[in-house]
């Protein structure tokens, strides 16, 4: 079974669980006071009106009829479902882990109850709606995005809205501690495939700026490492700090480290496309080559990192592919 039907047959399964009469559906909201804050889980009890809502969210999302395509972090927009295995990002097991109702009360990584966000909803960053089929125990998370908060008006509210208590979340009244989720939902997750609904969306609520981070520095330093050809390389961490948006262009090479090797084995063929070729020479003006490598500017930064992804341009370079191939 290739990639594609497995994915296509664990929906199947997914889909089961989602409209099965002995599904039960737990609500959590997803929280943190502040960037640097770890993301905090709240138990909402909710009513059979919001329960319904999220299987009409799933039903409505996602289909036996949907294209897939493999996540990347390189990944521009696409019509596709993406789909990507549930370990590949490390706050995505976090994440279900602390969801996880079967474990003594020592052991709860979430809050019973709302008593933390009900006065701070702009704390609130989405919910996880958790299928669990009372008979098989398999779950599926689905997770999806919040509107506005407290200075939410109901006639822009979209989606699903409901007020929020401690104890929980009810059918819109006239108090005034008002949450708004957004109408799409952003994915779901069932046992270790994730599929995306909102690319953006998903990666806002896992963080994976902070995984791109991490991943981007472990790059940085093996260039540091390889000095002789990566010249002033140590400079590139103190920019990307300044400039986050770019950490995910070197994610790719924390998985394929041995790429930066085969772009150190080919300096003349890059000279020949930075320096000799008129189709690329504008685009990359600012990068300065040696005899021995490349050197580091702040200013050359975006180019330099649109060198390392541009993609191998066979009437230009010969031999063994030197350039991170994008995943499409």
């Amino acid at each position: 079974m290739d990639a594609i039907d497995t994915i296509k047959d664990s929906f199947k399964k997914a889909k089961k669980i989602v409209e099965d009469d002995a599904t039960d559906i737990t609500l959590f909201l997803l929280w943190k006071k502040n960037s640097k804050s770890d993301m905090q889980f709240s138990k909402a009890e909710i009513g059979n009106e919001e329960k319904k809502s999220f299987i009409k969210r799933f039903q409505r999302d996602y289909s036996s009829s949907d294209e897939y395509s493999p996540y990347s972090v390189t990944m521009e927009k696409t019509e596709r479902k993406i789909y990507i295995n549930n370990d590949f990002f490390p706050l995505m097991n976090s994440y279900i882990s602390a969801l996880n109702l079967d474990v003594p009360d020592s052991d709860k990584k979430y809050n019973d109850d709302l008593d933390g966000v009900v006065d701070h909803l702009d704390y609130v960053k989405g919910y996880c709606a958790d299928f669990v089929n009372t008979d098989t125990k398999k779950h599926v998370y689905l997770f999806g995005g919040i509107t506005s908060f407290n200075s939410m008006q109901k006639k822009r509210a979209l989606g699903m809205i409901g007020n929020v208590t401690v104890s929980g979340i009810t059918k819109l009244s006239d108090d005034d501690k008002i949450l708004g989720f957004k109408p799409y939902t952003i994915c779901y997750i069932y046992e270790n495939t994730c599929i995306i609904q909102s690319k953006q969306g998903f990666e806002n609520l896992f963080g994976l700026i902070e995984e791109y981070k991490r991943s981007a520095l472990n790059v940085v330093k093996i260039m540091e490492d390889d000095s002789n050809f990566f010249q002033g390389f140590a400079q590139m961490e103190s920019d990307l700090r300044k400039r986050p948006i770019y950490y995910r262009s070197l994610v790719k090479f924390s998985k394929y480290p041995e790429r930066l090797k085969h772009l150190s084995n080919h300096l003349s063929e890059i000279k020949k496309v930075v320096k000799e070729n008129s189709n690329f020479s504008n685009d990359y003006d600012k990068v300065v080559l040696n005899d021995k490598g490349i050197v580091y500017s702040t200013d050359a930064l975006e180019q330099i990192l649109s060198l390392l992804n541009e993609k191998p341009v066979s009437s230009l370079i010969t031999g063994e592919e030197f350039l991170a191939d994008r995943d499409e």
